[in-house]
């Protein structure tokens, strides 16, 4: 019984592991999703130099 069990568990697991690796691949693929990464970067650039500025 508790290797039938186990074998589900697995095979559950298993399903939503592709399902969140389609997930997270579709939301890479959004064009929005890249431009807010982008602009993220840049802001973090930015403050990382403005902290560097003020600390130096």
């Amino acid at each position: 019984m508790t290797n039938v069990t186990s074998h589900e568990q697995f095979n559950e697991e298993k399903k939503t592991d592709q399902i969140l690796e389609k997930l997270e691949t579709n939301e890479n693929d959004l064009p929005e999703n890249k431009a807010e990464t982008v602009a993220l970067t840049i802001f973090a650039v930015v403050i990382m130099g403005i902290l560097l500025f003020l600390f130096k």
